[in-house]
């Protein structure tokens, strides 16, 4: 696959691991090129999250409710341009906002089907697009509150919610976790699938962009990440951490006490 410079490349998010609808947003950032670091707590993983909606994200381990975790997770803040949130994340958006005065914030209600959490993150990926061209024109930070339900609700109207229990989404399919596809799974081959190897090996069957733009055409760059995969990349390279701090930082437990590769054969 040919480098191609994607219409988001330098834009950088942060997505708070914890609700499906925010996920999926972050996917299709991150389909356009975002810099997406999903920031997963290393004590309660997201083991549930489907593996599509991980893909072309990093993937970063981290105790944000301890006081050093949390000081780390506001200077990740400091050098991004959005946030995807849970409504109630571990720390309060207050002090996020003041960490970043042009942060835009995007908090997700829960959703309550696999259906309401792709329309949320459709809607909201829209709206980030809109939040980016208002940052670059010099507007100040602001919050968006994403309603699932209601996005989904918009789009198929009331009668159409009573018979979504019986569909099945195909993203649900390609297994679930940290990159480790269901063996059992059956997967449509409609040319929207792609194979790609995680970093333990593993071959994922995942639903790649479901568009395809003729200048900048988006593609699976990267698998979805093992829990702590870029742990060292997100703190030595975006915050400047050095080796000795980041060895420090294991051994009290704010992030995977140890680089996920030494767990590998």
């Amino acid at each position: 696959m040919p480098v191609v410079r994607l219409p988001l490349h330098g834009v950088r998010v942060v997505e708070l691991a914890g609700n499906e609808a925010a996920a999926y947003c972050g996917r299709i950032l991150g389909d356009m090129g975002a810099e997406v670091i999903r920031v997963e707590s290393r004590r309660t993983p997201e083991v549930e999250s489907p593996v599509d909606l991980n893909c072309n994200k990093y993937g970063f381990s981290l105790d944000a409710s301890s006081r050093v975790g949390g000081e780390l997770l506001l200077r990740l803040v400091r050098v991004a341009s959005l946030l995807l949130a849970p409504e109630t994340p571990v720390i309060g958006l207050s002090r996020i906002a003041r960490a970043n005065l042009s942060l835009a914030i995007f908090t997700f209600s829960p959703p309550d089907s696999v259906w309401a959490a792709r329309a949320g993150g459709a809607f909201a990926a829209g709206a980030a697009a809109f939040a980016l061209w208002r940052r670059r024109r010099g507007g100040t930070g602001l919050r968006i509150e994403i309603d699932p339900q209601a996005c989904l609700q918009s789009q198929l109207g009331e009668g159409a919610l009573a018979a979504q229990g019986a569909m099945v989404h195909p993203a649900v399919l390609s297994g679930r976790g940290h990159g480790r596809p269901d063996p059992a799974g059956v997967v449509a081959d409609d040319g929207l699938y792609e194979e790609v190897a995680a970093a333990d090996g593993v071959v994922q069957g995942s639903r790649g962009p479901s568009w395809r733009l003729s200048e900048t055409p988006a593609y699976i760059r990267l698998p979805a990440p093992l829990l702590g995969e870029h742990d060292e990349y997100v703190l030595r390279d975006i915050l400047g951490l050095s080796g000795r701090r980041i060895a420090s930082l294991r051994r009290r437990g704010v992030i995977r006490p140890a680089p996920f590769f030494e767990g590998l054969d």
